[in-house]
């Protein structure tokens, strides 16, 4: 980065400062690194927090119109947000990727989402993955949760309604799944269902 710059980490979440008048980029400090010493120049800091809105209003939008450029972009997303890889947070990728590729939300409130799942964790994780990829989230309000031990999801938007829930072939796969699996084995099934195209990884009505 170079003396006069600022940027996002968008994997790390590390807003770098850096301040011209300072001389170098080695003066450049982590917000939320904890030692924080900041920039004194408002001009540039100014220019760091213009480059850090610009990466976050692009991915709002491209999530809102489900234009996200690929699955593995998505899947990097929902790791970054939820702390690792797992099969419940792939199914919820592709639950919310699917509903807003379907419904085609345009604004952020406009579509909403009620999942039922277990409220403990692997299952529970679904939750994370359909607040990623569909832009329901639980500080905006627009997504409701009910306790069941099948996982399914209902997205809203306007009179359209459309309610996916895995397939068979999915289901066997995450009925493997619990709170005491390796985390080796949780990774093969998340990898599997990740490669499995949406027909024989979902059902949608």
């Amino acid at each position: 980065m170079g003396p006069d710059s600022g940027a996002l980490d968008l994997h790390s979440g590390d807003i770098r400062l850096s301040c011209s008048c300072r001389g170098d980029a080695a003066n450049s400090d982590t917000i939320n690194g904890g030692e924080c010493d900041l920039c004194f120049c408002f001009r540039c800091a100014h220019q760091a927090f213009s480059s850090w809105r610009d990466p976050v209003r692009q991915g709002r939008n491209a999530l809102t119109r489900g234009l996200h450029t690929s699955l593995q972009q998505l899947l990097e997303s929902g790791v970054d947000f939820h702390g690792h890889l797992g099969p419940y947070l792939v199914l919820g990728l592709r639950m919310g990727r699917h509903a807003v590729r379907k419904l085609r939300p345009k604004r952020l409130h406009e579509m909403t989402a009620t999942v039922w799942t277990s409220n403990m964790p692997p299952q529970s994780c679904v939750l994370d993955g359909v607040q990623v990829s569909s832009g329901c989230t639980f500080g905006k309000r627009n997504i409701r949760v009910r306790e069941s031990k099948h996982t399914r999801a209902e997205f809203r938007k306007g009179s359209r309604t459309i309610v996916i829930e895995p397939t068979e072939k999915a289901a066997t796969l995450l009925s493997r799944v619990s709170a005491s699996s390796p985390y080796p084995m949780l990774r093969e099934i998340a990898l599997t269902l990740y490669g499995m195209p949406d027909r024989e990884l979902l059902n949608v009505a």
